[in-house]
C-alpha cells in the first residue's frame, strides 16, 4: 500500500515538474526576442532576364555605405492614383488620338506618348523642339516637374533624387555634360522610406524620370504604368554587413539588374568566373510577388563570365536576413 502512494507521488511529481516545465519554456519564449527573416523569392536569385546566375570569386574593393543598424520593413499597396486617370491626363486632355498600324502610340501636333512592352515603360514628350539655351534656375527646373507630377500623377509620394541628376549639352543628341554647361537635366523621382530609395522589382532605373529644357519646361517624361504607396511596419531588422552581403552573393543570393558590355555582342550571365565590384548603395526594393518591401545593397563593377568576356554589372543582394 506504501508502495503504491509513493509511486502515485511520483507519477503527480512528474507531471508537476513537465507541466511547470512548459510553462517556462512557453514564457522564456515569449520573453526572447525571435529572428525576423524575410521570405526569399524570385527578385533574390533571378536576374533581370530571368534566369539566374552562378556566382565565383566575387569581391568588394570600395568603400563602404554610410552606417545604417537597422530599417523597417514595409508593405506594397496600390496608389489611388490608376493608370486610367493618367491616360486621361495625357491622351484625352492633350487631345493625343492613336496612330494608325502602331499600337501603344498615341500622338497630336504638341505631344506624343508611346508604350514600350519591353522596357514596361510610357514616354511622354513635347514635339516642340526649343531654343538650347544653358539651365538658368535647377531649382525652378525641379519645381515646375514637381508641379507636372501634382498635376498627372496625384497623390504618389515622389521625391526628387538630386544627387542623380544628369545633365546634357543637347536636346537631339544628349551628350553628357556638367551643370554649368547643361539646355536639358534629367531628374529622377523615386519613392522613399526614411529617405532612401525605393525600387520596383529589378528595375534599375527611377520609377519616373522628367527631363527640362532651358526653358525650364517639361520635355520628356518616363515613367512605370504601375502606382503604388508604401505603408511602413513597425518591425525593425538589422543590416547585414557588406561580408556577409559579399558571401551572399558568392552563394548565389542575388540577382543581376543591369549588365551590359563596352565591345558589344551578346554574352551569357549563367556563370559568372569572378568579379570586382567597386561601388555599393543601400536601397529598398519592393518585391511585388510576395508584397515585402525591404532594404538591399546595390552594387556595381565588372564581371567576368565563363567566356571571359569582360561585362560592366550591377547586383542585388538583401540587406537583411532571408528564409
Amino acid at each position: 500500500m506504501n508502495k503504491n502512494i509513493w509511486q502515485n507521488k511520483w507519477l503527480v511529481g512528474v507531471v508537476i515538474f513537465s507541466a511547470v516545465s512548459l510553462v517556462i519554456t512557453a514564457v522564456l519564449r515569449l520573453l526572447t526576442p525571435q529572428e525576423t527573416t524575410v521570405p526569399q523569392t524570385e527578385l533574390v536569385t533571378t536576374n533581370y532576364t530571368g534566369d539566374a546566375s552562378v556566382f565565383n570569386n566575387i569581391r568588394f574593393v570600395g568603400s563602404p555605405p554610410a552606417a545604417v543598424d537597422s530599417l523597417p520593413i514595409a508593405i506594397v499597396e496600390p496608389s489611388q492614383t490608376t493608370m486610367e486617370y493618367v491616360r486621361t491626363q495625357l491622351i484625352d486632355q492633350r487631345g493625343l488620338e492613336p496612330v494608325a498600324g502602331s499600337e501603344g502610340l498615341w500622338r497630336s501636333a504638341e505631344f506624343e506618348l508611346s508604350y514600350s512592352e519591353y522596357f514596361d515603360r510610357y514616354d511622354f514628350y513635347s514635339l516642340y523642339i526649343p531654343e538650347e539655351i544653358v539651365i538658368a534656375d535647377t531649382n525652378l527646373a525641379i519645381d515646375n516637374a514637381q508641379e507636372f507630377i501634382n498635376e498627372v500623377f496625384p497623390n504618389l509620394d515622389l521625391v526628387v533624387q538630386r544627387e542623380n541628376i544628369l545633365y546634357y549639352d543637347g536636346l537631339t543628341e544628349l551628350d553628357p555634360t556638367d551643370r554649368a554647361n547643361a539646355v536639358v537635366m534629367e531628374a529622377p523621382f523615386v519613392y522613399t522610406i526614411e529617405n532612401i530609395p525605393v525600387y520596383l522589382g529589378h528595375d534599375q532605373l527611377a520609377p519616373l524620370t522628367i527631363m527640362i529644357n532651358g526653358q525650364h519646361e517639361v520635355q520628356k517624361v518616363s515613367f512605370k504604368p504601375e502606382f503604388f504607396s508604401f505603408v511602413t511596419t513597425s518591425q525593425k531588422l538589422p543590416l547585414v554587413d557588406l561580408a556577409v552581403a559579399i558571401d551572399n552573393i558568392n552563394n548565389n543570393q542575388a540577382s543581376i539588374i543591369s549588365a551590359g558590355s563596352e565591345q558589344g555582342g551578346t554574352f551569357s550571365l549563367a556563370e559568372i568566373d569572378s568579379g570586382e565590384l567597386n561601388e555599393v548603395r543601400i536601397e529598398y526594393r519592393a518585391d511585388l510577388e510576395s508584397g515585402a518591401v525591404y532594404p538591399f545593397y546595390r552594387f556595381s563593377g565588372e564581371l567576368i563570365t565563363s567566356g571571359q568576356q569582360t561585362i560592366k554589372a550591377q547586383i542585388i543582394t538583401p540587406a537583411v536576413k532571408t528564409r
